[in-house]
């Protein structure tokens, strides 16, 4: 049930980050998502409960490790490519999170899990590498995708131990995209209000659609995460991935290519390891 779940939210993951991808602004639409999504949680916070006392540190921390996380996605698309950037944050992220919960003691992983964990982190990441000479590129950019993967660990380590604290996972998620959600909108509106007065309002069919798809995504991220291992759930969700790499090859028609087929032998290899 967890694993299935996981995989959808895998599969919404890349969906709505294809859309990013293909965004004539990607800084100025992820500002879209995350202020829709602060949005739709914020009208249902009338539906929930006030967070306990004990929530509050989680709420505090993920919503600045989510902003600082942004800042570095950002970084990382200004100063190298999406298709190299994307996979090195994801499956960075993924070993972060496991050693991260394995050092906390939120888990506990037997030798053949550590190696299914990095078999399959090391074939996420290994597809920044599915283009010819993309070695050449991808040495200057390194260290904004590593960063934003480490954060993306953090802020994952966090919504799970706090989605535990919390009276329902789901009423965490609405109160951490309430509380996260402003800071990335408000940055853009500052800086860029000319532009956004001009072109700010194209595409925001799309737009919307892709925040509601985020926020089930993640939304199913951290009941996840507050159910079982977090060091394998987050791999399972960082094969968002391979289904982007899936979905260019069959609906904007990219070649998968060699490459893409040994990453992707790489991750199952990693999966079949697992008890």
């Amino acid at each position: 049930m967890v694993t299935a779940l996981i995989l959808c939210s895998a599969i919404l993951h890349a969906s709505w980050n294809a859309f990013v991808k293909n965004d004539g602004d990607r800084t100025v639409a992820m500002a879209w998502i995350m202020g829709i999504g602060g949005i739709a949680s914020l009208i249902a916070l009338p539906f929930t409960s006030f967070p306990k006392p004990e929530v509050w540190p989680y709420l505090i921390a993920t919503t600045v490790l989510q902003n600082v996380y942004f800042a570095f996605v950002i970084l990382s698309y200004r100063h190298g490519d999406l298709s190299q950037a994307y996979p090195i944050a994801r499956g960075s992220a993924a070993l972060f999170a496991a050693v991260a919960a394995s050092t906390l003691g939120l888990d506990v992983l037997v030798p053949r899990e550590w190696l299914g964990i990095g078999l399959s982190s090391l074939g996420i990441a290994s597809l920044a590498f599915a283009a010819r000479g993309s070695g050449t590129l991808l040495h200057r950019s390194l260290g904004y995708p590593l960063l934003s993967g480490a954060f993306t660990a953090a802020y994952s380590i966090v919504d799970g131990t706090g989605a535990r604290t919390a009276a329902s996972p789901i009423e965490y998620v609405l109160w951490m995209n309430t509380c996260a959600a402003p800071f990335l909108p408000a940055y853009v509106i500052a800086t860029r209000r000319a532009e956004i007065a001009r072109t700010g309002f194209t595409s925001i069919g799309p737009r919307v659609a892709a925040a509601l798809v985020a926020m089930a995504s993640y939304g199913i991220a951290v009941w996840a995460f507050s159910q079982g291992s977090m060091g394998r759930i987050a791999v399972l969700r960082e094969t968002s991935v391979l289904f982007a790499a899936i979905l260019g090859s069959a609906v904007l028609k990219e070649p998968f290519g060699a490459r893409r087929v040994f990453s992707a032998c790489l991750i199952v290899a990693g999966f079949a390891l697992w008890p």
